[in-house]
């Protein structure tokens, strides 16, 4: 599969290369060299939001020329995090708007991978749902066995629960802490009752997962909690933004597992990247 934010793929299941740039304005645009007449399956990884409207212009310009965009794979949705109104009026509800570009454009089918909640994906129409570990062998792609699966707060608990019943083994669960007075984080800490049903604590190793890692505060937090009760850490997420780079986490994780649903560029030892989309 080419490694390129926006890909079409036809019924043959060959991949077609399209031009994506942007004017010195900002303002993205998108060339495809194809036979419009045709039926297209648009693959789109965005890097930012531009790359996503730009591949919604390609799908107008397809279908104006006659052809077909039948279904949309959409590794990572774009807006996931800002999927409820919130009462202060501080955060859009960017979710809605962006299910709403998608079902404007009526795709026969649209996948994604692992998203943020569940609503983001209730919001785009016929949306198709999977888990990495439905198609792909974890247990394979990890090379190794854990102890339990920590779950970073209370937001993860459905998809680390599922992903600790597939590796069969158990979880931890981690929890967040909030200045009262200005809501930010204060620090982590992990579940007392869950470490004790470990018995042992001392050189245990643990698989920390999630869906989504941006600056990674959270799980470098977190893994301060883990190594302070002498057990040791690999680290799972379904998209890898790391929009901070990978220095801290990988002084943190002995391994960082992440899929391929974005285009972060980033190469570092420590890094393993399960090639999932062509699979979607």
């Amino acid at each position: 599969m080419l490694n390129e934010p926006i890909v079409l793929r036809d019924l043959l299941n060959e991949y077609h290369s399209v031009d994506l740039g942007y004017y010195p304005d900002g303002t993205p645009y998108v060339k495809a060299d194809i036979d419009a007449d045709n039926h297209w399956e648009l693959i789109v990884r965005p890097r930012n939001i531009g790359d996503f409207v730009a591949a919604m212009f390609l799908v107008d310009s397809i279908t104006e020329r006659g052809g077909n965009v039948w279904r949309l794979v959409l590794p990572c949705i774009p807006g996931a995090r800002q999927d409820r109104i919130n009462p202060t009026g501080d955060t859009l509800f960017s979710a809605k708007s962006i299910a709403k570009m998608i079902n404007d454009r009526n795709f026969e089918s649209v996948r994604v991978l692992d998203p943020h909640s569940e609503v983001s994906a209730a919001l785009i129409d016929r949306c198709q749902v999977t888990q990495p570990w439905e198609i792909y062998d974890v247990r394979f792609a990890f090379r190794r066995d854990y102890d339990a699966v920590v779950i970073p707060d209370l937001g993860a608990v459905k998809r680390a629960t599922a992903l600790a019943e597939v590796l069969n083994i158990p979880t931890i669960q981690g929890l967040k802490h909030r200045d009262v007075a200005t809501g930010k984080l204060s620090g982590f800490s992990l579940s007392m009752d869950d470490l004790a049903a470990l018995e042992t604590r001392k050189g245990k190793h643990v698989l920390v997962a999630d869906d989504l890692c941006d600056g990674g505060w959270t799980f470098t937090g977190l893994a301060e909690e883990i190594q302070a009760e002498e057990m040791t850490a690999d680290l799972y997420v379904s998209h890898g933004i790391f929009s901070k780079g990978l220095g801290d986490l990988a002084k943190s994780y002995r391994k960082i597992f992440t899929t391929d649903s974005y285009l972060h560029g980033l190469e570092h030892e420590s890094l393993h990247i399960l090639e999932i989309t062509s699979e979607l």
